[in-house]
């Protein structure tokens, strides 16, 4: 989540280094970029090849990786496909909006921001859990919150050798 933080302030950040009445320093655009870089690659880079490799059941990973890996390659050449546009649609600049796309920035920054609550409210922690509980997890079926804490209790036996429970996934056992 951190790391989607990052994202979404150096975004937000980059748009104002190319608002035409701000006008800051044009190196500050660079810097600005760099931080966004470092941000994305340390943490929402690697998500979706370690996510989806955890998500999916054994018998139907390898083809579920192969469909997420597609979706993934075209979502990225729609994105690369369209920013010159977009970018020029919501620039706030009328006179040039193709040297100021701030517009695009704060757009993607929005866009980040919603993932950011969405990752923080759904997304569970699979950190420590084995690949049968990460099933588990995402399982329609386990809709029985008694399992999914058993599934975070197993988690804490074999972080610790003992139950510690650290949440309970809204129940009170």
């Amino acid at each position: 989540l951190g790391s989607l933080f990052g994202v979404v302030v150096f975004l937000a950040m980059l748009g104002a280094t190319f608002n035409p009445w701000l006008n800051l320093p044009q190196e500050l655009t660079l810097y600005v970029m760099i931080a966004y870089l470092v941000c994305f690659g340390f943490g929402m880079s690697p998500i979706p090849w370690t996510m989806n490799a955890e998500i999916f059941p054994l018998e139907v990973r390898s083809k579920a990786l192969g469909v997420t890996t597609m979706v993934n390659w075209m979502a990225n050449y729609a994105m690369s496909a369209t920013f010159l546009d977009v970018a020029e649609a919501l620039s706030t600049s009328r006179t040039c909006p193709s040297a100021h796309p701030d517009g695009a920035f704060f757009l993607y920054a929005v866009i980040s921001a919603g993932f950011w609550v969405w990752f923080f409210f759904k997304a569970p922690e699979t950190k420590g859990l084995h690949l049968h509980e990460i099933a588990a997890l995402f399982d329609p079926k386990a809709t029985n919150l008694h399992e999914l804490t058993d599934v975070e209790d197993s988690r804490q036996r074999s972080l610790s050798g003992s139950v510690v429970r650290t949440h309970s996934f809204g129940n009170s056992k």
